[in-house]
């Protein structure tokens, strides 16, 4: 199962349709401005799959953690509480990772389409 191929597709099909209903209102002028938006936001959403992956995968484990604690705790097992969010602290070497990902993109511009463009757009969006 291609989450992705099958996100593309749906938003195809409903770029399509939008097309007709523009068709039948009388706006052709505006067709070739929004497929040409559609296909920009295809091919955004292609390069950023990994970090949609990411953030998924987050978001599903706070998730779990707030649906499962009140059952632990009702079987008599202590949970630790989380901690106040002001005393949240992530390492530093992920400032450093977000300082190399902006420099290799502004002083680097690696080419669309390819390997470290992908890479480099990630790690700017996720961290």
């Amino acid at each position: 199962f291609d989450f992705i191929h099958e996100l593309t597709e749906a938003y195809k099909q409903s770029a399509k349709m939008s097309e007709e209903l523009l068709r039948s209102m009388g706006r052709e002028d505006q067709i070739a401005q929004i497929n040409k938006q559609n296909e920009l936001l295809i091919h955004t959403l292609q390069t950023l799959a990994p970090s949609l992956l990411i953030v998924i995968s987050i978001i599903s484990v706070f998730v779990i953690q707030w649906i499962c604690f009140p059952i632990i705790k009702r079987f008599g097992i202590k949970v630790q509480p989380w901690g106040h969010f002001r005393n949240l602290s992530l390492p530093k070497s992920l400032l450093w990772y977000y300082l190399i990902a902006i420099v290799v993109r502004i002083l680097g511009h690696p080419a669309e389409g390819t390997y470290l463009f992908t890479v480099i757009t990630n790690a700017v969006y996720i961290l």
